[in-house]
């Protein structure tokens, strides 16, 4: 694997003093993702501001919070590492973005890292109707030991309407266990303007599960049952993915419940929760 500098321009719209690296590996596979363009860099000046500001952990990843009876289907790591950096911007007044694409949101918990036992994990976020076919930008990106972002994936889509899905692609570095990441979601509205853009950036860890979702998993027969026995162990990344492209009232059931026991987990955040509470009700007939 190689590490490649990125030019000083795009380290200062990042508002970095370090260089930023791009982690890749020496073999690139091909990218395979449904109704995207073409992968290829973006210039610097395309790139949204970043601002890594993550805290120490606080317990284990893993310890899961059952004394209360406010979740039903997706119950919070007691513990889970605190997470400070997230945000979502929705571009300046007089942006090329529709007024309805304020929906636009990346799916996952922003006061704590979310969790995922897959080193290739699924990312989830919403669309608004108004965006289908605006230019968007996916970035992963890892935090080293200073607290520097090593950009690990970044590939252009095309925006579709509803619940929109990513896979980590088997031609990037595999996520590791204790290390915090970055993911990004940009909305490139118009290109040419990148005081336009909407940006949501979420983090996350790889975790291992524990032996009771293990025995969850296995006696599971069902992608809502998987999700269940996810969302139980606090692991919100692989319970949503599992469900997210769901079409049964089953799935679209626990789908709607992860996303509001969220908006629960995250009402000191009045505007993020209230924005999950309605992409919920909209997508809850679906």
């Amino acid at each position: 694997m190689v590490f490649y500098p990125i030019p000083n321009l795009l380290r200062f719209s990042l508002g970095l003093s370090a260089p930023l690296l791009l982690f890749r590996p020496q073999a690139q596979a091909s990218v395979d993702v449904p109704a995207a363009q073409s992968v290829s860099p973006v210039p610097p000046s395309l790139i949204a501001e970043f601002e890594p500001t993550t805290t120490e952990p606080v317990g284990s990843d893993t310890d899961i919070n059952t004394t209360g009876g406010r979740y039903s289907y997706f119950q919070p790591p007691a513990d889970g590492r605190p997470f400070q950096g997230a945000r979502t911007t929705t571009g300046t007044r007089g942006g090329s973005c529709p007024v309805d694409a304020a929906m636009f949101s990346g799916l996952g918990p922003r006061s704590i890292m979310g969790l995922t036992t897959s080193a290739r994990p699924e990312f989830v976020w919403y669309l608004p109707d108004a965006l289908v076919g605006v230019p968007l930008l996916f970035r992963l990106l890892a935090m080293d030991v200073n607290g520097q972002p090593i950009l690990v994936d970044s590939v252009e889509l095309s925006a579709q309407a509803g619940f929109m899905r990513y896979q980590l692609p088997d031609s990037v570095p595999a996520l590791e266990v204790g290390q915090d990441y970055l993911w990004q979601v940009i909305v490139m509205c118009d290109p040419e303007r990148a005081s336009s853009f909407l940006t949501s950036t979420l983090g996350l860890r790889l975790t291992t599960p524990t032996p009771e979702l293990t025995t969850a998993l296995a006696t599971a027969t069902t992608d809502a049952e998987r999700a269940i026995a996810y969302g139980a162990a606090g692991i919100w990344y692989d319970a949503l993915a599992t469900v997210a492209a769901g079409t049964t009232a089953t799935d679209i059931e626990v789908r709607t419940g992860l996303i509001q026991d969220l908006a629960t987990f995250e009402s000191d955040d009045e505007a993020f929760s209230s924005l999950l509470i309605t992409i919920a009700e909209q997508t809850a007939t679906e």
